[in-house]
């Protein structure tokens, strides 16, 4: 009391209910000190008053009090309220720490060269350790700054609580780094004890439950650190919300995507390498995204489909049909007598119940009617095969089949023709009597 020292209560942190020195006294100390430094001193004084004044300007134990005295003039004088050698070591230190920390990040795996980095399902330990030295060089490097500052340096002022709030800051980066490549190889040894393929819809839905575990854990990291330095991280939190609202409706399209692709991922209509036909789009699925699918399609053109799209629309997985229709109708020619037709139908029944890829399911083959120039055989059967080449060559051995026994029948395939018949008679004699009448008419 009746002093102009202040003392303050902590409000909160681990020292709550404390009464420190306020930050304005703090600052004041070299004032009073000269303020002082004339007066009587008290022979029993704990601390000596020339104790500020060798904290002051002396150092740690890495720096010798004898090379300090020999330092020129103008590295002793004051600039922010420390001896210039003192911001020129420190200087020093954070040239280096971004250099090697240059170093480390070159150390990384280049992932521009990997079509997929991120999706790698081989981990590669040599990867993973490069990865890892960056952070933790991060993590060590802020450690070693802190007691340089403080303990060596002998920092005060403005200039140390700049250094401590970007130790801080680095030892944000360097956890959430870290928090980063821990879900991500936590995903990746998912996928792999999952055997799951690298472009399925399962991993990337794997890899986005990693990266939403990240942000969660780094948002906590990130409050606490900021809540150290005095952010107000309730009012940054309350303006963050309402900016999220307004993110929201202007990625609206974005979320419906996402929220189609979760849908998919629960029904599971379609998978990768999977024939269908998506809004009238046939092709084979290359890869299952949370915004889009991509088709490849028989003419190698690569199709992006979003996936909200794909949720309006009727989807045709032919992949997953369990075997294949083969539907063709056999055009004789009108030569073909009774006989003839009857002994090609009971062969073709034969076909269908002998061949080992026809499967005994809904067989269909009759005569279906007369065509403007054929007679008309109907094959509808199933053959036992889900691949588009192997039913090629069914198709093309059943073909075959077809013909040999048409040729031994004795008949052919129809071929499609018109014939036309000319009068000539008639039409000399219709042209010679309106021609007479076109003369009686005349006179």
């Amino acid at each position: 009391p009746h002093t102009e020292l202040m003392l303050q209560r902590v409000e909160e942190g681990q020292r709550k209910g404390e009464f420190l020195i306020s930050p304005h006294t703090f600052k004041r100390i070299p004032e009073f000190y000269e303020k002082l430094i004339d007066l009587p001193k008290r022979s029993d004084a704990i601390v000596p008053l020339e104790s500020y004044l060798m904290y002051r300007n002396g150092a740690g134990t890495s720096f010798s009090p004898h090379i300090i005295n020999k330092l020129p003039e103008f590295l002793r004088q004051d600039f922010l309220g420390q001896a210039i050698w003192r911001l020129l070591i420190l200087l020093a230190i954070l040239g280096l720490m971004f250099v090697l920390a240059g170093i480390f990040f070159n150390l990384r795996p280049n992932d521009e060269e990997n079509d997929t980095p991120i999706e790698k399902s081989d981990l590669d330990l040599g990867d993973t350790l490069r990865r890892l030295a960056l952070p933790i060089y991060l993590l060590i490097m802020v450690q070693f700054l802190d007691y340089m500052s403080i303990k060596e340096l002998r920092l005060t002022g403005i200039v140390l609580a700049s250094c401590q709030i970007f130790i801080k800051l680095m030892t944000l980066i360097g956890i959430a780094y870290l928090l980063h490549l821990f879900f991500f190889l936590m995903a990746e040894v998912v996928i792999k004890v999952l055997n799951t393929r690298n472009a399925s819809f399962d991993s990337q839905l794997v890899r986005l439950t990693g990266r939403i575990l990240f942000w969660v854990t780094a948002f906590m990291v990130i409050a606490i650190i900021l809540e150290e330095i005095g952010v107000p991280v309730a009012a940054l939190a309350a303006g963050l919300g309402v900016s999220g609202l307004a993110f929201a409706l202007a990625s609206q399209s974005t979320l419906e995507n996402l929220i189609a692709g979760l849908t998919l991922y629960s029904d599971r209509p379609i998978r990768i390498g999977d024939d269908c036909t998506i809004c009238d789009i046939s092709g084979e699925v290359e890869s299952i995204g949370l915004r889009s699918t991509r088709l490849r399609t028989d003419d190698r053109s690569l199709i992006v489909i979003p996936n909200a799209e794909i949720a309006k629309h009727t989807l045709e997985n032919i992949s997953l049909c369990d075997f294949m229709l083969f539907d063709k109708t056999i055009h004789l020619s009108h030569e073909t007598n009774k006989d003839q037709l009857q002994c090609i139908l009971n062969h073709l029944q034969n076909l269908a119940q002998e061949h080992e890829q026809v499967i005994d399911f809904d067989t269909r083959i009759h005569f279906i009617g007369f065509g403007d120039s054929s007679l008309d055989i109907g094959i509808f059967l199933y053959v036992d095969t889900v691949e588009d080449l192997e039913y090629l060559d069914i198709c093309e051995n059943l073909n075959f089949h077809i013909m040999t026994i048409i040729q031994e029948a004795g008949t052919s395939i129809a071929i499609t023709a018109q014939t036309i018949y000319l009068a000539q008679n008639k039409i000399s004699e219709l042209n010679t009597n309106n021609t007479v009448q076109a003369k009686i008419q005349t006179q």
